[in-house]
């Protein structure tokens, strides 16, 4: 069912019900998720924020995240980050933002080096 209560339609056509092979069309490496590079920690507003991000509504934000936890993106705002390399001791990692339209965003630092005395770098975002 969509966030109408409607069957979900494949987007392909023909147009027919969706089906699991439907649902996500997106590639999948499992490898991929063995190495990931970086690992952020995230709470539930965090979470709620990105579904919001998505186009997801609050109704379907507060099933997915179970709470109440509000999404919107009104006025400015920080986040701080713990950003954890889970790659090579030796890692490199540069900021890329794409930020949705109307906004603006700044990662601070915006380039992270780990070594293997550094595996935890805080960042602003």
């Amino acid at each position: 069912m969509d966030e109408y209560g409607q069957v979900a339609v494949a987007e392909a056509a023909p147009h027919k019900q969706a089906d699991p092979f439907d649902y996500d069309g997106a590639h999948v490496d499992p490898n991929r998720a063995t190495d990931p590079g970086l690992v952020n920690n995230i709470n539930t507003k965090d979470q709620a924020r990105f579904f919001c991000t998505m186009g997801y509504n609050e109704t379907a934000i507060a099933s997915l995240t179970r709470t109440n936890a509000s999404p919107a993106l009104c006025q400015k705002t920080k986040n701080l980050r713990i950003v954890s390399n889970v790659g090579p001791a030796l890692s490199i990692y540069t900021a890329r933002i794409e930020a949705p339209s109307g906004t603006d965003a700044i990662v601070e630092p915006s380039i992270l080096v780990y070594n293997s005395g550094v595996k935890k770098i805080k960042s602003k975002v």
